[in-house]
This record gives C-alpha cells, structure tokens and sequence, in this order.
C-alpha cells in the first residue's frame, strides 16, 4: 500500500479501529493523522462537515444501532484536512493531499450514515471525494474560468426549507433559471427575464411550478445566458 501511494495512487479507507490498527506505522503517517484514543464507549449520533469546499453545512445523522459502528476512534489531523466531526469535536473524516498521492481517511462506517428521514447521501459524499481525487472541483471551475458569462453558487446546500442561488452576470442577456429533477424534468422556472451585468439572487423553496413540496433528493438548478448553460446540484432534505 505504500508503495501504491507514492507511485501516485490514490485511497479511500475506513474503519471503525483505524487509528488503533495502524498507529505508530509509515502508513498512518502517510494518512496525515494523529491517533487521539480508541472509540470505547463513545457514541456518535450525528456527524457534522466542517470542510468548505466539500462537507460544509453537512449535519447528519450516524445510524449504528447497537452495533461497533458507534464505538469508533477518535482521530485528529496532522497535515491533513477534516472533512466531518461529531458531537464532540472529534474528527471522524480527514483528506490529505501530498505531491505523489491524495487520500480520504474515515474511522466512521459509511453504510450507516442517513439524514433523519433516512434520505442516503452517500452518493453525494461519494461524488465529492471522486471530484477531489480526479481534481475537479466545480467551484473553482466556475469562478476561475473568465470566458463565462455568469458564476454561481446555491447556499445552503444541503438545505430543508429556501435555498439562495446567487449568480454573476458579465453582460446584458435573457437570463432563465430553472430548477430540475434527476429525470431531466423542469419542475420549477425560477427567474426568465432579461438582466443587465450585475449581481442576483433568487430563491426556491422546494415546491414546484403548482406550489407544492417536492420529496426529498438530489435536484439541480440550470442557469441559461443566452447559448451559454450552466447546471450545479442541489440536495433537498425533507
């Protein structure tokens, strides 16, 4: 495994023990990570993302029954970055990223994270440790990029009851922001009026065009400026 990360691999792991099966080796070093102590009796009932660019505003729920999933290590980061805490403080995700190898370290059980209504974001989390490993990162990729038109970005995100998307407008266009459902059906048209270059905001409340709620899920907003599109995700928890 070493040898794998420093001829460039890149590696998820988690374990319940992960600090205590591993302490002291080259390995955990590499993983940027102190062992702070064994899990014990400690239960965890909720995770908290204190990451901005990946976990921020994230709260949920940690579903481990009676099972070891709750008794997990308590870890702290040495040159890495948190992704996620608990209750406590405790760090329970790190990322570490080093000239030859990037890795994301979890002492928490992935199956047995769920919001409250047992909406899974597991895809979510996944797809955001994707997009760090194959560097992407759809933030920097709209503000850094000067031939677009327009930025945005939609806070909070995950949200349960209004969430702000707020975007940029280099020049004067017919601007249409839309908000759709995973099977590519528009379920709400926000804004569709011409806009001078300037700063805007505008809400949606998680109901559709008839006024009413929509489920809990993944969704996405699509901004149109003339020929030019952009579409970011969106996470409704109910």
């Amino acid at each position: 495994m070493i040898n794998y990360l420093n001829n460039g691999g890149n590696l998820y792991i988690e374990s319940t023990e992960l600090g205590k099966d591993h302490n002291g080796t080259e390995f955990f070093n590499m993983l940027g990570l102190t062992f702070l102590g064994d899990g014990g009796d400690f239960e965890i009932e909720k995770i908290i993302g204190v990451n901005d660019a990946m976990t921020s505003d994230m709260e949920l729920n940690y579903i481990g029954g009676e099972s070891p999933h709750y008794s997990v290590d308590q870890l702290g980061g040495l040159f890495s970055q948190m992704l996620f805490c608990c209750e406590t403080d405790h760090g329970r995700m790190f990322l570490n990223e080093s000239a030859n190898y990037k890795t994301v370290s979890s002492s928490l059980v992935i199956g047995a994270v769920a919001n409250g209504d047992s909406l899974s974001l597991k895809p979510y989390i996944f797809a955001e440790m994707v997009n760090y490993f194959i560097e992407y990162d759809p933030y920097v990729s709209v503000n850094e990029n000067l031939s677009n038109p327009f930025k945005s970005k939609n806070f909070p995100n995950p949200f349960t009851y209004n969430t702000t998307i707020n975007y940029a407008l280099k020049q004067t266009g017919l601007v249409k922001v839309e908000v759709y459902n995973t099977s590519g059906q528009m379920i709400r048209q926000l804004v569709n009026r011409e806009l001078t270059s300037g700063e805007y905001s505008t809400n949606w409340d998680g109901t559709n065009c008839n006024g009413e709620p929509v489920k809990g899920g993944f969704y996405f907003y699509q901004i149109n400026v003339g020929n030019d599109v952009q579409t970011d995700k969106i996470i409704l928890l109910r």
